[in-house]
């Protein structure tokens, strides 16, 4: 699913997805992390006003990842219940005339996209 910018200036998004295992690429640190149980995810997006483009994206996800024990080297499988409240910024804006610029420590935590918006399953990849 495509977050868009266009579309979110008509109108708050609101999804409800299930991503089954494989779909989303994992990054790992050599621990083989994968998706045990489809990821449900449901929440919405909004363009924040006053802004110069930052989207918030809230909502909950449940999914049971599985990575090898680094004790055991047996797979272990763990559930992920939680809820999330993150914000994107255009890398436009954070780029300004390509300068160095000092960040506090509130916008260590935007992250930032590029062109017309960004999917969904990036955001849940977090």
């Amino acid at each position: 699913m495509f977050i868009s910018v266009k579309e979110l200036e008509l109108k708050k998004v609101h999804f409800e997805v299930a991503f089954p295992p494989g779909e989303i690429e994992f990054f790992d640190d050599g621990d083989r992390l994968s998706q045990a149980t489809p990821l449900q995810a449901e929440g919405s997006a909004e363009l924040l006003p006053h802004t110069l483009g930052e989207i918030r994206v809230r909502g909950h996800l449940a999914v049971t990842m599985r990575c090898d024990c680094n004790r055991c080297l047996e797979p272990a499988e763990f559930p992920i219940d939680s809820s999330f409240d993150l914000f994107y910024r255009p890398a436009a804006v954070a780029v300004g005339d390509g300068e160095e610029v000092e960040i506090d420590e509130g916008e260590a935590e935007i992250a930032f996209y590029e062109g017309s918006g960004f999917e969904l399953k990036d955001v849940l990849r977090e």
